[in-house]
């Protein structure tokens, strides 16, 4: 420690003209033990005293984190608990109607992708969209599809106008036209229970001439039973639709949720063996 000390005594011999020439010399003194513990008591004090609210601050961001994380973990282990029972409930509808009940399909997402969509579902909710929840999302999302699934069945295009952004119904009727076979216009429709995963893909956030735009894709898989297939036996068909979902967040637009696109990736239907 540096201590300036101008005291006559601690100046030296020749000190009478380093004092007239008003140099301050500096000295060095060894802290003793008194000065330690005088330094260490003041470092507590000040611990103690100085920041109590920055640790209590730090303390709760730390609990609430805790509790968020915790609450994700209950909310993954209630959807699964949901999905087993969902499952017995339709094992038990299938065998009621004649039917065999329908396999659970299970999806794995890769971990650092789904930790990725989650950031990105709350920068949503905090930056841009208060309201905003993945459930409520993921339920109106199953209801449009099913919807869309259901008019497409039909070849009712106009209906499906509020759905869908003017580019992409365009580019979707096209492609129905030109290459969908008859086997898939019959039995695309879904019903809401048919489709049994969907899973978040990926989120985009855009800003384009002063528009807050932001984009969600999507991945949906559906199971059902065929009502009639080929030579009358029993089949299954399983289908793989990947759609985009849109929404302007731009101040004055209208907050709804429209679809980008729209694209049937597989379509297969799978023969089972008669019991």
């Amino acid at each position: 420690m540096y201590v300036l000390n101008t005291s006559k005594s601690a100046v030296p011999s020749i000190g009478e003209n380093v004092l007239q020439r008003n140099i301050k010399t500096v000295t060095f003194r060894t802290p003793t033990a008194k000065t330690l513990t005088s330094n260490y008591h003041n470092q507590k004090w000040s611990l103690k005293s100085a920041p109590p609210y920055k640790l209590v601050e730090h303390t709760k961001a730390t609990l609430l984190d805790a509790s968020k994380f915790k609450d994700k973990f209950l909310s993954s282990v209630t959807q699964m608990r949901n999905f087993v029972q969902s499952s017995r409930q339709d094992q038990m509808k299938g065998q009621n109607d004649g039917q065999k009940p329908l396999p659970r399909l299970l999806y794995i997402q890769n971990p650092l992708v789904w930790v990725t969509n989650k950031i990105d579902f709350r920068h949503l909710r905090v930056a841009m969209d208060p309201s905003f929840t993945e459930k409520e999302f993921t339920r109106g999302a199953r209801q449009a599809i099913s919807r869309v699934t259901q008019l497409l069945s039909l070849s009712n295009f106009d209906s499906m106008k509020p759905l869908f952004t003017k580019s992409a119904l365009l580019t979707l009727r096209r492609e129905v036209e030109l290459l969908w076979t008859d086997e898939v216009r019959r039995n695309i429709a879904l019903e809401p229970h048919d489709i049994q995963l969907i899973i978040p893909r990926k989120l985009h956030f855009r800003n384009v001439d002063e528009k807050s735009l932001c984009d969600i894709d999507v991945v949906f898989i559906g199971l059902k039973h065929l009502p009639f297939s080929r030579n009358d036996n029993p089949a299954l068909l399983f289908v793989d639709i990947i759609s985009r979902f849109h929404r302007n967040y731009t101040e004055g637009a209208i907050p709804e949720w429209t679809i980008a696109a729209f694209k049937v990736r597989k379509f297969n239907v799978i023969p089972t063996k008669t019991s």
